[in-house]
């Protein structure tokens, strides 16, 4: 699957200005809001036979708080209060480091964002909640590091494609070790894995978006080495939780740890080094 290729996280058009002080308290209250609805929804859910969000109810939690953050869309404005801003951030508003991926600059940002990341992440093979949380987390993480060190930090961030593009390389790498080599599947997430680093590979060297014809101007000052950020960091926390699984079994299985240098056994003749 090809990520659309405006689908990107974002610098703002212009820079947001700091919150007053009395956002901490608006932000509190939206929680404790947002938090009893999802408790709601989930109990209601568990009577119905909505089999996708019954396995996956995290998806009502993102779908909650997309909408939440986007709302001022409605009336031609974003929630700039909810964006990354390194200034306010400094300053003590340690939310938006929480909230940005969520907020969008235009419906047609929030549409393709939004699109991306939920056919992407629905699609994970992975069983375990915790898990799938990881690894967007670790998206998420990598392209907000990628993107704070870049030049145009300072004018904001807010979206979900530098996660989204994260996700689209732990899918690859799914189907890459669920599935026998050379394979149909297996092919198709070689190339899946191929095409989506190198078009963040492109946009990072180039500075500029690979499908930027399709900007329309409505999708702000786009950040071009975010989404190879959320690649990275997707990537390395698919790579850890892999190894921590591994480790678990061979735990439970009772397997001892291979020696230092190899698995050869000491003194066995056809193991024994030749010159």
């Amino acid at each position: 699957m090809q990520l659309h290729p405006t689908c990107t996280r974002h610098a703002l058009a212009a820079p947001g200005q700091v919150a007053p002080e009395n956002h901490a308290g608006m932000f509190r209250s939206l929680c404790a809001c947002f938090l009893s609805v999802f408790i709601r929804v989930r109990l209601w859910l568990r009577r119905k036979s909505l089999s996708v969000l019954r396995h996956r109810p995290e998806l009502l939690f993102f779908a909650l708080a997309i909408c939440v953050a986007n709302a001022p869309l409605l009336t031609g404005h974003w929630w700039q209060a909810l964006t990354f801003q390194p200034e306010a951030v400094r300053a003590g508003q340690w939310w938006r480091l929480l909230t940005h991926p969520f907020v969008h600059v235009t419906w047609y940002h929030l549409l393709l964002d939004g699109a991306a990341f939920f056919v992407l992440y629905v699609g994970l093979l992975e069983k375990s909640l915790g898990r799938r949380l990881a690894c967007i987390l670790g998206a998420a993480i990598g392209s907000l590091a990628a993107a704070w060190s870049s030049p145009t930090a300072a004018m904001g961030l807010c979206g979900l494609s530098g996660v989204a593009h994260g996700l689209m390389a732990i899918s690859a790498l799914e189907l890459l070790s669920a599935r026998k080599p050379h394979s149909a599947e297996w092919r198709v997430g070689l190339a899946t894995f191929a095409l989506v680093v190198g078009k963040a590979a492109y946009e990072a060297l180039a500075g500029r978006m690979f499908f930027a014809f399709l900007d329309f101007g409505l999708l702000g000052s786009p950040v071009s080495v975010s989404h190879a950020g959320g690649i990275m960091g997707g990537i390395t926390m698919s790579l850890i939780l892999s190894l921590g699984k591994t480790h678990k079994s061979r735990l439970l299985r009772g397997e001892p740890r291979p020696p230092l240098g190899g698995s050869c056994e000491i003194g066995s003749p056809q193991n024994a080094p030749s010159h």
